[in-house]
């Protein structure tokens, strides 16, 4: 309609007009197209709109949201909608609408969308009531959220030898939504004893929000520390550290685990110590001295793990200055090392305006980091890498190389595009992903822009 009002207008205002009409059209046939999953039409719509550059972020989260809902609402089968419902959980709240729909159903993408509007809030335990017996471990799941009363803690003790990892996990939010004291050894032997390792941590870190960690409990972490893999031994350090713990014995805990570690699980201390409340001084000088030697030499993992932690902002609420050199040195050295990987860490740290390195060093990273971004068939993982810290420096000179990865045949380096655009501020520029031929990309790409386009 508009295109055929613009055709009347006078011959003063046409070449305006025309080019607005060009804009609505253009944008109205992507919406539609994405509405019916056209993505032949969609990818030329797409393409008309970025050549004629007026595609903006406005147009191109209008499109995304539609895609997500066509891949949820018109799901080929149920199990397709329960993938399409998880790579949506980041952008629920944008497309709350399809979710709510779909969770009136029977099928197993009901439940899937009742925990996704769970997440965002939109939906509360009582959306699940009568199914806390459920065949569905996600409806129980959402049923076992809301034992939260006084009334319920049997209950909720029960959930936590469910055999759904899903209804653990929500037993776990319950009991800490709660914060009854009581639970405390339910949640330790939660910690110690549960079949999954990601439940495991989730429990050590449930244990900082609750109230009344004795100093016996504490003794029980250090033990858990000994049995736990890599994410659960961070998550007893975070704990011991808190403000609620660290003056009930864990201080002393961490003094201990410091001085016994190796490898990784010395930054895992050393950086919890630093980036707590922990006062000692002598303390905070063996465990900046620990991270800086990781990260200046030792094995492969641990020194990206410690550059990727390494506390290095001054200012009033940063890193004392008695810190702050051992850490900005080592992060320097490890700049040129010979491995790669090791290096790139290294330079994204320095050219991240976020970690406050002083101007010349974040120059220099940046520099460094454009000779590493060039496409390089021997390292593509790499060099794709060096362009996303490049982008999220805030270097537009990358921009070109950013988008000649849109058409890359990995799914991983698009999305890794996607991304990259959005932290240069050119979001609506990974509008052709909305046109993949990979609904997994598709999908997790219009989450990207539409979360792009909550930012300011």
């Amino acid at each position: 309609m508009m295109c055929a009002v613009a055709a009347h207008r006078n011959l003063v205002g046409l070449l305006v007009v025309l080019g607005g009409a060009a804009t609505a059209c253009s944008a109205s046939v992507a919406v539609r197209a994405a509405d019916q999953g056209d993505r032949a039409t969609l990818r030329g719509a797409i393409a008309t709109a970025e050549t004629e550059g007026r595609l903006s972020l406005r147009d191109a989260a209008a499109i995304a949201r539609r895609v997500v809902e066509h891949e949820i609402a018109a799901a080929p089968s149920p199990e397709y909608a329960v993938a399409r419902i998880r790579e949506a959980r980041a952008c629920g709240f944008e497309v709350d609408g399809v979710l709510a729909d779909r969770m009136r159903g029977g099928d197993v993408a009901a439940g899937e969308a009742a925990l996704a509007r769970l997440e965002t809030g939109a939906v509360g335990a009582s959306a699940a009531r009568g199914r806390g017996a459920s065949g569905d471990d996600r409806w129980r799941a959402v049923a076992v959220s809301g034992l939260t009363g006084s009334e319920d803690r049997d209950a909720r003790l029960r959930a936590l030898g469910d055999g759904s990892p899903l209804v653990r996990a929500a037993a776990l939010h319950a009991i800490v939504q709660r914060g009854d004291p009581a639970d405390l050894d339910a949640v330790l032997e939660a910690a110690r004893l549960d079949p999954d390792p990601l439940l495991r941590s989730s429990a050590v870190r449930a244990l900082a929000a609750m109230p009344e960690v004795t100093v016996d409990r504490v003794n029980r972490l250090r033990d858990l520390w000994t049995a736990g893999d890599s994410a659960t031994r961070e998550a007893v350090a975070r704990v011991l550290t808190s403000p609620a713990v660290v003056s009930r014995g864990g201080q002393a805990a961490v003094a201990h685990l410091l001085g016994v570690s190796r490898d990784d699980d010395v930054v895992t201390v050393a950086a919890a110590i630093l980036g707590s409340q922990v006062a000692d001084a002598e303390l905070r000088a063996a465990a900046t001295s620990a991270l800086a030697a990781a990260a200046t030499d030792g094995a492969q993992r641990a020194r990206i793990h410690a550059l990727a932690v390494l506390p290095v902002r001054a200012g009033r609420a940063g890193t004392p200055a008695a810190e702050l050199k051992p850490l900005l040195d080592a992060l320097r050295a490890a700049s040129h090392a010979d491995d790669r990987d090791v290096r790139l860490a290294a330079l994204g740290r320095l050219a991240d305006a976020r970690t406050g390195a002083p101007a010349g060093d974040r120059t220099a990273a940046v520099q460094a980091l454009e000779a590493l971004a060039a496409p390089d068939p021997s390292a593509p993982v790499q060099a794709s890498r060096a362009r996303l810290l490049l982008a999220e420096a805030g270097d537009v000179r990358v921009q070109a190389w950013v988008e000649a990865d849109l058409l890359s045949a990995d799914g991983d380096a698009r999305l890794g595009a996607a991304q990259s655009l959005v932290a240069l501020g050119r979001a609506a520029r990974a509008a052709p992903l909305l046109a993949d031929e990979d609904p997994s990309v598709r999908t997790q790409a219009a989450c990207v822009i539409l979360l792009a386009s909550r930012l300011p």
